[in-house]
């Protein structure tokens, strides 16, 4: 049997979140957050709460086979953070090009 904090733990650093944002999200202390990390069994009812906002089924995460796609996945804020990358650069670079004294005169 998988300890389940681990793969709790695993799954919310792989999706961007860190114990004091999960804290805040599930409006609880960051000592609860940690005490489900370490835990070797979580129940269904608290395994709901983390599904929500991570974006898991619970099914799958009882399922051992399924939890390297669950946290290999990619998620759907960190392919609007590499695009925003993208057009930032982009926009970036257009400045550069066509105003490049700008920066000068400002």
């Amino acid at each position: 049997m998988e300890h389940h904090g681990k793969k709790l733990k695993a799954i919310s650093l792989a999706k961007g979140f860190n114990i004091k944002q999960l804290s805040e999200k599930l409006n609880v202390t960051r000592v609860a957050v940690e005490r489900n990390f370490k835990a070797a069994n979580i129940s269904r009812k608290v395994l709901l709460k983390y599904s929500y906002m991570l974006d898991f089924n619970v099914d799958e995460f009882y399922e051992s086979i399924h939890t390297q796609s669950i946290v290999d996945e990619p998620t759907k804020i960190e392919k609007l953070q590499q695009e925003i990358i993208y057009w930032q650069r982009k926009y970036i670079d257009l400045q550069e090009r066509f105003f490049p004294n700008a920066a000068q005169l400002a």
